[in-house]
């Protein structure tokens, strides 16, 4: 049966005929719009990102983490062109209003443009972090974009000229869509959307709670649709420069904000985190999940007092493979405090397994925790999507809240703890260090990477750190860069208990493990699995690493 195994990351609509959707897989699936079924489907070598038909429906333009952009014909799926223009992972590719040409954009900090035939145009560079969001002017000429840099672009898309720049006081955007010429809206990760002409702001509406992720212009009216981390759609009406909500809802658990497309002016369709996509009824407010499977990836994998645990986009958490129950929405970690045991993920919540309650409700999503101890007392420290830092403790094996703190202006992709600091590596680069008495920070590392920083962990002799870039990084005495020998992003990172071994996981299913002592990397690479490596622990009773996968399974990797 063709359906998706992992989350869906992009979508797309083609009236009332074709839906596309594009996976967490690798797959890219095209489906019947009016029975639901799947149709045909192709493949990328890696994560596919995004997906947007042509104006005729004719052909299919889709985006990958293995940095290339493919042309599909449509009902066939045959294969037409490889666009690789991009150093990165491909974000989004869009056809512009006219259908002649295909735009892009990458974590590489770049824009390309190429002919719909395949035939490249031009490429703009200029961002000087990575580029989220784009949208093509009403007449085909020009793109904007954003991104983690804090500015919005305007180029000519025939000549790749940067035509003008709008700073943004250091937001990090991640949506953008234009409304007519030289007017636009973006959503920051404040919560806020912006109506901007050139640049000047026209007008500033708080719309979410956190991170606006996704900005959806419908094409049967004025309507808009803002998604943020916070589990909110909102409706807003286009009344010139001006927006007025008409509509908010909480949306389900099983919906990623990552796209959503107008079928009509009374549905919405999404993406989700399993097998197929949702539809939301407006006028109803009801959301159809028909056909919904939870995807069966393991987000993450701890190993405590001999049990090892796991949790994953469906939110049901095992322990040596039994059923303990579960928040039942997609989780970032699990984790071990003391008499605690506390999931995250998704929806903000902080998960108390044991007593199967929400021990405390976060504005944005979880990503990752640690525990530690602090004057006798059993502490547990939680990184979020929104930069913050919560702080909890212990009391008679209740998760009790003492505090939250901003250190970032990104996602919190890993948090540790060496000497009385904790560490936590942001998305954007960044290594934070933070007093664990007073939550002050008392120093930052700026562009610790070149590439998104996805982990970080302790070590023997100070912190780890693994990006994007393919290179592990030791701050320690001494610090030193590291080539791995990984192929494809390294999204993981884990310490043996007396700091002398690392291994490091990547999106390619290979596991490497690097000795501190010889400072060289032990033995082969292991290619434990067909799909990425979601996250590492050290097993201390078995003595071996152990790696949890987007396929659902936990994989021992032993030292010798």
């Amino acid at each position: 049966m063709i359906q998706h195994q992992a989350p869906i990351s992009g979508l797309s609509l083609f009236g009332q005929q074709y839906i596309a959707t594009a996976g967490y897989d690798n797959q890219i699936i095209l489906w019947n719009a009016q029975t639901r079924q799947p149709l045909q489907r192709g493949w990328h070598d890696h994560l596919a990102n995004y997906c947007d038909f042509s104006p005729d429906g004719s052909l299919l333009v889709t985006a990958s983490s293995d940095g290339s952009t493919r042309l599909w014909s449509v009902p066939e799926f045959k294969l037409q062109c490889v666009m690789t223009s991009h150093s990165d992972d491909v974000m989004q590719a869009k056809f512009s209003p006219d259908g002649e040409k295909i735009a892009s954009c990458s974590y590489d900090s770049s824009l390309s443009v190429h002919h719909k035939n395949g035939n490249f145009i031009c490429k703009m560079q200029g961002h000087s972090g990575l580029v989220e969001s784009f949208d093509w002017t009403a007449d085909s000429q020009q793109l904007l974009s954003c991104g983690t840099d804090g500015t919005i672009r305007a180029w000519d898309a025939a000549t790749g000229e940067c035509l003008a720049i709008k700073e943004t006081e250091g937001h990090d955007m991640d949506a953008l869509v234009t409304l007519s010429a030289g007017v636009f809206i973006v959503g920051n990760n404040d919560g806020e959307l912006q109506v901007i002409s050139g640049n000047t702001v026209l007008s500033t509406y708080k719309g979410h709670r956190s991170s606006v992720k996704k900005l959806v212009k419908s094409k049967f009216d004025n309507s808009l649709l803002s998604l943020g981390y916070d589990g909110v759609a909102v409706l807003w009406s286009i009344e010139g420069h001006t927006l007025v909500e008409w509509k908010r809802s909480e949306y389900p658990k099983e919906i990623w904000a990552r796209s959503a497309e107008f079928q009509s002016r009374d549905k919405i369709y999404f993406a989700t985190f399993g097998s197929t996509f949702a539809i939301w009824d407006i006028a109803r407010n009801h959301w159809d999940l028909e056909g919904f499977v939870p995807s069966a990836s393991l987000n993450s994998v701890y190993a405590a007092d001999g049990v090892v645990y796991s949790i994953g986009d469906a939110g049901l958490l095992k322990a040596d493979g039994k059923d303990m129950g579960g928040p039942q929405s997609l989780c970032n970690f699990v984790l071990k405090s003391g008499p605690v045991l506390v999931c995250g993920g998704q929806t903000g919540q902080v998960f108390d397994v044991l007593k199967n309650r929400v021990a405390y409700a976060h504005h944005a999503p979880l990503n990752c925790g640690m525990n530690f101890e602090l004057d006798g007392e059993q502490r547990l420290a939680v990184g979020s999507y929104s930069g913050d830092i919560i702080i909890f403790k212990i009391n008679d094996r209740h998760l009790e809240f003492v505090s939250c703190h901003k250190i970032h202006e990104n996602a919190i992709k890993g948090i540790s703890l060496h000497g009385n600091c904790l560490y936590t590596g942001c998305a954007d680069g960044e290594i934070g260090v933070t007093d664990i008495r007073t939550y002050e920070v008392v120093n930052k590392i700026t562009h610790a990477h070149e590439g998104i920083l996805n982990d970080l962990c302790s070590y023997a002799h100070g912190v780890a750190t693994v990006s994007r870039d393919l290179t592990l990084k030791l701050w320690g005495e001494p610090r030193a860069t590291i080539p791995s020998r990984h192929t494809h992003s390294i999204k993981c990172i884990a310490s043996n208990s007396d700091g002398n071994f690392i291994a490091t996981g990547s999106y390619g299913g290979t596991v490497d493990i690097y000795d501190c002592t010889a400072r060289q990397w032990l033995g082969n690479v292991r290619k434990v699995s067909a799909a990425g490596i979601s996250s590492l622990t050290w097993d201390d009773a078995k003595q071996r690493f152990l790696a949890s996968s987007y396929d659902g399974r936990i994989y021992a990797v032993e030292l010798g």
